[in-house]
């Protein structure tokens, strides 16, 4: 295991089509492709998931390299000898690779397993990939016929950030898988979708498309006019006399702060709970917030229910 400096995007998702043919003729060939990239659902791993992955994902590569050494053909000018060496250096080349990237920017590559142990990891992990096409491509200049690249992608969405839209899911865990061998792509497919599930939260539709303008429409603007109703019986107060101007105005800066609190404490829920969480190096403090957080939306909701029997009461 080392640790390497890169000069490029190492996360970058490989998209493109494989069309790639090793030694053959010179002849123009076409070949058939295979692609499935699938965004990773919310999930919660721990780092013997990623051991038993790394060795599943060894076999898998393996079967690939079997693959493509089945479309090689002896050429005219080659022995039987350089044939099969041929054959055994694409084993070699379809190597898993492992990326671990840390938050204060650590980047750790290994083709071992004993990545995953504690004493080899940064404090806090923000991603982790599995590619069994770096070695392949950093030798031959291209792509392998078959290929796959696995994002496990943990980093957590900032507190204080009012500028994205809130129901933007900017976490990038996905999965893709290229090759020329349709049962292979299905079959990588099916097994890293059926290890995963295992392990899917109940927390996505916190991250779902739209939840935030729902829950505003929903539930937020009618409870920030319930809490003006609130606040018009503190400005009614006759020793106040304030002029209409300013009580207008306090109405629609109240209205605003409402808003501008919930987004606030919706994405404190996003940042404790993140869509793709690691069970790695977790703090006392995170289980602290979210005991806060609890408590912070039932009390509100206590206040809320309560305010509402208030004016039922009032108005009978």
């Amino acid at each position: 295991m080392k640790k390497i400096n890169f000069h490029t995007q190492v996360t970058e998702v490989l998209v493109s089509f494989i069309t790639y043919e090793k030694k053959m003729s010179a002849e123009r060939s076409t070949f058939r492709g295979n692609q499935k990239i699938q965004k990773m659902p919310s999930s919660i791993f721990d780092l013997e998931y990623f051991k038993k992955l790394y060795s599943k994902l060894v076999a898998i590569s393996n079967d690939g390299a079997r693959y493509e050494n089945e479309n090689y053909v002896l050429q005219p000018n080659q022995t039987e000898e350089e044939f099969q060496k041929m054959k055994g250096e694409t084993f070699d080349l379809y190597k898993v690779t492992i990326i671990i990237l840390g938050s204060k920017g650590e980047r750790i590559v290994s083709h071992n397993e004993n990545i995953f142990d504690v004493k080899n990891l940064p404090d806090e992990i923000t991603q982790i990939l599995f590619d069994n096409s770096l070695s392949y491509r950093n030798k031959v200049q291209q792509n392998p016929q078959n290929m796959f690249r696995i994002i496990y992608d943990f980093t957590k969405p900032s507190i204080f950030d009012f500028r994205t839209k809130p129901s933007v899911n900017i976490n990038n865990s996905s999965i893709d898988i290229s090759g020329q061998n349709e049962t292979w792509v299905n079959g990588v497919y099916e097994q890293l979708i059926s290890s995963i599930k295992e392990r899917k939260t109940k927390r996505s539709w916190l991250y779902a498309n739209y939840i935030y303008e729902i829950l505003m429409l929903t539930l937020i603007i009618p409870l920030s006019i319930l809490n003006l109703h609130m606040l018009s019986d503190l400005l009614a107060i006759p020793t106040l006399n304030l002029p209409s101007i300013i009580e207008v105005g306090l109405y629609i800066y109240m209205f605003i702060l409402f808003l501008w609190i919930f987004r606030g404490i919706f994405n404190y829920s996003r940042w404790l709970f993140p869509y793709t969480e690691l069970q790695y190096g977790i703090k006392k403090t995170v289980l602290a917030h979210r005991v806060f957080l609890f408590g912070l939306i039932t009390s509100i909701i206590y206040s809320l229910i309560q305010a509402i029997i208030k004016i039922f009461i009032n108005n009978i």
